[in-house]
């Protein structure tokens, strides 16, 4: 089993690494808006970050009528879910990347850039996965979403914050990435064509189980850090990472999906335990 080490997803990946250190992701900074034009460069660059939130479609739906890219602004609303990109992501970064330029609530923007492009990569990584049946290539671009590497232990991007909680869900993911590689070397036939479809599905439903988890614990971590002096930072962490895990959530248990979302609904001041303790029912060891 070969994976492409010069796969064009790892620039995109160095980008984010570049927008983490300029506005301070999960520090106390305050970036100015100086360095708010500077991140906005290098998310606008061509073929980069921007140009693929903008068609970015959770394959945990089904497909639309046409790609969501093509879509009006009211077909976007109408598919918001399978459109997460465009419909949904893309607004929050934009208004994120402006209101920062303006010197408005500049920790607070940065925070919504950090989620923002959190989901992103979380979206993305499946989605390549998915794709790979029809493009080989994008087998080696869900592991580079992932960890913005081909090596276990250069955690990038959402690799590094998952690998910073948790290293056992952090391998289960990287495992699950390769499990799908693996399947996409073994399964003979042309691109487009699955004949190993039994086999595709279990390495997709590893890598999806173990990529819920690392987001679910991230979700975790900033619960913890509500009432800390970054706590309006984590909320909007809280808010959006863990409403993404909602409609799986809802899959596994919709008790206790209710539950969750009950919490989330209470921002900013949930009930960290029973939100805590729906995250670990839900989503357990990969």
């Amino acid at each position: 089993m070969q994976v492409e080490a010069n796969i064009s997803t790892l620039a995109r990946i160095e980008a984010f690494e570049k927008i983490a250190q300029r506005l301070g992701f999960g520090t106390t900074k305050v970036p100015t808006p100086v360095e708010f034009v500077d991140s906005l460069s290098d998310y606008t660059v061509p073929e980069g970050l921007e140009s693929r939130v903008a068609r970015r479609e959770d394959e945990h739906y089904p497909p639309a009528s046409k790609k969501c890219q093509d879509m009006t602004v009211e077909e976007l609303a109408a598919n918001k879910d399978r459109c997460v990109g465009p419909a949904q992501i893309a607004p929050l970064l934009k208004a994120a990347f402006e209101g920062g330029a303006k010197g408005e609530e500049p920790r607070l923007n940065a925070a919504r850039i950090e989620a923002g492009l959190l989901w992103f990569l979380f979206m993305s990584v499946y989605k390549e996965a998915v794709t790979c049946a029809n493009v080989p290539k994008d087998c080696d671009s869900s592991l580079a979403y992932y960890t913005g590497s081909v090596v276990r232990d250069d955690a990038k991007g959402l690799a590094k914050y998952v690998k910073a909680l948790e290293q056992e869900t952090h391998d289960r993911i990287f495992d699950g990435n390769l499990a799908v590689r693996c399947w996409r070397d073994l399964d003979k036939g042309s691109a487009g064509q699955v004949q190993e479809p039994e086999l595709r599905a279990r390495a997709l439903a590893q890598l999806d189980k173990a990529l819920h988890k690392g987001v679910a614990a991230v979700v975790k971590a900033q619960l913890g850090q509500l009432e800390s002096p970054t706590g309006d930072a984590a909320r909007i962490h809280v808010d959006l990472l863990g409403r993404s895990l909602l409609r799986e959530a809802k899959v596994r248990d919709a008790a206790k999906a209710a539950i969750l979302e009950a919490e989330l609904n209470k921002l900013p001041n949930p009930d960290v335990k029973a939100a805590t303790e729906a995250l670990d029912a839900l989503f357990p060891c990969p």
